[in-house]
């Protein structure tokens, strides 16, 4: 990519989005475990303990740059309400083998919201 490209930083819109996310009270500190279970410090949660609050996708070229893939592939930001209050983000990469885990727990927590947001 030239310097001079209007877009000079694939990932300008993604880290932009994940900085509102932040100032809006969202926190990156989950881990997925399992499709059944994620961990936040000592905290455990279950899928139906959150709620979707703001769903972000972003197509190739506003996204994830996948060194297995060798292009850039589609990506979402997902914003979680745990019903203790505490807020998440959580990423998902399209097309990595790391992350079927991650888009079972996200499919078990829109099932479990009567909006469903994401799969529909």
């Amino acid at each position: 990519m030239k310097l001079d490209s209007p877009n000079t930083d694939p990932c300008t819109k993604w880290c932009k989005t994940k900085q509102h996310m932040k100032s809006d009270g969202f926190s990156e500190a989950i881990t997925i475990l399992s499709s059944e279970q994620a961990r936040s410090g000592k905290q455990l949660y279950r899928p139906e303990d959150f709620r979707i609050e703001v769903v972000h996708r972003f197509l190739k070229q506003d996204s994830y740059l996948s060194y297995s893939q060798k292009e850039f592939v589609p990506k979402i930001l997902l914003g979680l309400k745990a019903e203790d209050g505490a807020k998440y983000i959580l990423e998902y990469f399209f097309k990595s083998p790391y992350q079927e885990a991650i888009m079972e727990f996200a499919a078990k927590v829109d099932r479990a919201d009567k909006h469903q947001r994401l799969f529909q």
